[in-house]
Order: C-alpha cells, then sequence, then structure tokens
C-alpha cells in the first residue's frame, strides 16, 4: 500500500496518545515492587497483612479473577486500602517505587516492535505522545530504559486521568482539530475510564489492551497485548497494515 500523499494526511488523524504504565511499559516486576512497599506499610499496621498483600497480588498477575482490577497498580491499590493503609500511605509508596523504577532497580521493558512502530508513525507526520498520571520525576529515565528515546514528541506526567485526558489531548493536537474535536486522535491504554472513555464523546479511534479479559468499555479495537494492536495503528496511519 502506498504511503499517503501530504495533501491527504491534512484531513487524517494526527495524534497517536499512549498511556504509559501496562501499555508501553509491561511486565510483572513493577507491580510487584509497589505491592512490596506497600507490605512494607501494612506490616506496620497489622503484622503479617504484607506477606498477604504481595501474595494475593501474585495470583491476580498469575490471572486469578477473584480480584475487580484491571490491572496490578490498582490491584495492589485496592489490597492496600483492605489492609488498613489510606491514600497518603500508597502515594508515598509509589513515589519511593517510582523512584528505584527511574535508578533501574526494577525490571521491565517495551513491548516488541513498538520502536520501530512509532519510527514508522512519526514519518507520517503523525504527533505521537505518552500520556500518564505516573509523577514527572523520573519519567526521562523510564523512557529513555524503555528505549523509545527520539521517537516520542511530548511526555505528559501528572496528567490527571480521567478528568484532565480531554484537555491535555486538546493542547497536545493543536491546530490538528477543535478543543472538543478528538477525531484525529488514536488513543491507546489498558483502564477503559482513564484512557479512553474521556476521548469518545469528540470522536476519538480506541484500543484497549485488555490482558485480563475484562471486557470491558467500548473501545474501537481490544488486544491483549500491545502486539495485537500494531495492525490497527499501523492502519489509523495510513501504513501498511501487515
Amino acid at each position: 500500500m502506498a504511503s499517503p500523499s501530504r495533501a491527504d494526511r491534512v484531513t487524517r488523524p494526527g495524534l497517536l496518545v499512549l498511556d504509559l504504565d501496562g501499555t508501553l511499559l509491561i511486565g510483572d516486576d513493577p507491580a510487584l515492587d509497589h505491592a512490596r512497599e506497600l507490605a512494607r506499610l501494612a506490616d506496620l499496621r497489622i503484622p503479617g497483612a504484607g506477606a498477604q498483600l504481595v501474595g494475593r497480588l501474585e495470583a491476580f498477575l498469575a490471572g486469578d479473577a477473584s480480584l475487580d482490577a484491571p490491572d496490578g497498580y490498582l490491584a495492589a491499590r485496592n489490597l492496600a486500602l483492605a489492609a488498613g493503609l489510606v491514600e497518603s500511605d500508597i502515594t508515598r509508596a509509589f513515589l519511593a517505587h517510582r523512584a528505584r523504577m527511574a535508578a533501574g532497580t526494577v525490571p521491565f521493558r517495551a513491548p516488541d516492535g513498538v520502536r520501530g512502530l512509532l519510527e514508522e508513525v512519526r514519518a507520517t507526520a503523525v504527533r505521537v505522545a505518552i500520556v500518564t498520571n505516573a509523577p514527572v520525576d523520573g519519567l526521562p529515565a523510564i523512557v529513555g530504559a524503555l528505549g523509545l528515546g527520539g521517537v516520542v514528541d511530548r511526555v505528559v506526567g501528572d496528567a490527571g486521568k480521567p478528568a484532565g485526558l480531554p484537555a491535555v489531548v486538546a493542547d497536545l493536537g493543536a491546530g490538528l482539530g477543535g478543543r472538543e474535536d478528538f477525531r484525529h486522535v488514536f488513543s491507546i491504554g489498558d483502564i477503559w475510564q482513564n484512557d479512553l472513555a474521556p476521548l469518545v464523546p469528540g470522536g476519538a479511534t480506541t484500543a484497549l489492551i485488555d490482558r485480563h479479559r475484562t471486557g470491558v468499555g467500548a473501545p474501537t479495537h481490544r488486544a491483549e497485548t500491545f502486539d495485537g494492536l500494531i495492525p490497527a495503528v499501523r492502519a489509523w496511519a495510513g501504513l501498511n497494515p501487515t
């Protein structure tokens, strides 16, 4: 399939929005590291509660559907609240965990083929942005460790998803559409309510990475892994989907 002409691209979608954790950043070690930090705090309140928290998260990541959560981080959060921790504890544990990630002491990786895909997409004049609720501190190091340096136009942390997502995306797509017109946007994430649902009223194309086969939401595309969405992204960008 021939690449679209420059004139064609003026009317094509032009902003690819990517979540970070669970989307571009994969592997179970990050969620488990966060859970171990939460477990340490939980044990200060109830001795032995930490081991149960980590054990239940390990079971969730292995496929136990008894926990109602879309990803490991939210599962860990729910378990921490059940163990008596409060929001300030969870925030403190998360910041400590992210500092270890930025320092390179927690293993994680990007999906296979993602860098090549983003290089191709950007060559069609599509903008690529990472939008995450993770804190800004440490993000450059994490994105660099994923091997995505130079293939992402903007990285937005502390994005305030879901409520803050439309405004962030409108700013990122300035000049491509109106403030509430997201027909030029393709958004990919692993949490329907946070990453995708806020953009649907504006006409965005959406793709849900539904690792745990929840069936939640009504995305344009759905797959268990990022790899399963690559043909859809290529087709949207006017590239040969195969």
